[in-house]
């Protein structure tokens, strides 16, 4: 594979790309029979936002879209509520800057016929502000006459939220955002104010909705970001934004991002919006608990296992199964155990054992162990639903 470099390409009215410039996610080809293949790149410059098209030929054909977008600002550090480690209030201001990647977008993604990106502006909302307060610039573009691209949404998310103090000004900063193929669109991101530590936060915009909803608390802020740094101390750099749309439906959207914790380390939230829940069981480990060799028809084959749902939703009729496998891959099953409610999160830790049937043919079987759940039932993955506890040797 040739690498190629784009940095220095000419986006008119003598702006040329720097700094960052984000590949957008491809959750599928572009419409069109020129659509397949192609990559798209999302920035900004000056006051323009970028959108560059680039072909999968060699070399690559580039071709570059140009938004005027004068009121592009840069964002400044912003105080967060300050304490040390014992719970005290500082004089000493440590600042998060928001602006560490400039007005770059950190993520933008295609999910059919529309591009989503998000970036770090700054606007003055109020005229008690001394500058202009970090604010998230939320920005779709409609592909569906590719390689023709034109802008659809175009909001600014700052100020304060209805759970926030009315004379309070708060940060919102480095944007996460997601479509998915109902045209859905989740962002998530960081805010902090003098009287916040830094949380972590999503909005929603749906579809057949006229403008983005309030904004939900995906986790609490619990410390001063930065706190046990030595003086000076530099700014924090929050700048941890994730964001998947889901293969399993296309309608989950998966986000995460950084929030103040007590400990030393920054710590990230993950959390899923849209879509339903489903259960997905893993079989964590497995091994034969009864002999393996010398067995006979009426013999008991016992497993110890431990079975886990590591998915969102609960699997109501959840039940392991035990089965010998053959070197030809015929499966036969040796009982089941009862069915039972498994939450999210939850584990068990089961003994499961069965006889050896008269109909059974001589031979070395492979035991393993695999989780079930109710008919109709549906789980994110079947890659980890099964596992071998080991080999038994029928006489």
């Amino acid at each position: 594979m040739r690498r190629r470099g784009f940095a220095g390409w000419d986006l008119g009215e003598g702006d040329r790309a720097i700094g960052v410039s984000m590949p957008v996610v491809m959750n599928n080809d572009l419409p069109g029979p020129l659509g397949s293949g192609w990559g798209l790149v999302a920035n900004t410059a000056s006051d323009h936002m970028i959108l560059t098209e680039v072909s999968p030929l060699d070399p690559p054909g580039l071709v570059a879209w140009v938004w005027d977008m004068p009121d592009i600002e840069s964002a400044p550090d912003w105080p967060q509520k300050q304490t040390n480690e014992l719970g005290i209030f500082q004089l000493t201001q440590k600042l998060v800057q928001y602006g560490n990647v400039g007005n770059q977008p950190i993520t933008a993604t295609v999910q059919g016929t529309t591009l989503t990106a998000g970036f770090v502006d700054c606007r003055t909302w109020t005229n008690s502000q001394q500058s202009c307060s970090p604010s998230l610039h939320l920005v779709t573009f409609n592909l569906r006459s590719f390689p023709l691209a034109t802008k659809a949404k175009d909001r600014v998310v700052g100020w304060r939220s209805m759970d926030d103090d009315k004379n309070d000004i708060v940060a919102y900063g480095l944007p996460g955002i997601a479509s998915n193929k109902d045209g859905d669109i989740a962002v998530v991101y960081g805010r902090t104010s003098p009287k916040m530590f830094m949380e972590t936060r999503f909005s929603t915009w749906l579809h057949n909705e006229v403008d983005i909803r309030p904004s939900r608390e995906l986790h609490e802020g619990k410390a001063t970001l930065g706190a046990g740094c030595t003086p000076p101390c530099k700014p924090a750099h929050p700048d941890t934004a994730g964001v998947s749309l889901d293969p399993f439906d296309s309608q989950a959207i998966w986000i995460g991002h950084s929030f103040a914790d007590p400990t030393p380390e920054m710590k990230v939230e993950v959390g899923k919006v849209f879509g339903e829940q489903h259960p997905d069981l893993w079989m964590w480990s497995a091994n034969v608990t009864t002999p393996t060799t010398g067995l006979k028809a009426g013999d008991t084959v016992g497993v110890d296992f431990q079975m886990f749902n590591g998915g969102d939703g609960d699997a109501h009729d959840a039940r392991a199964e035990l089965l010998l496998v053959a070197d030809s891959g015929k499966k036969t099953s040796l009982g089941q155990t009862t069915a039972s409610k498994m939450n999210a999160g939850d584990s068990i830790n089961k003994n499961l054992a069965g006889t050896i049937p008269a109909s059974l043919a001589k031979g070395s079987y492979k035991v393993e162990v695999r989780a079930k759940l109710k008919v109709g039932e549906k789980q994110y993955s079947a890659d980890n639903d099964s596992i071998t506890a080991g080999t038994v040797h029928v006489k």
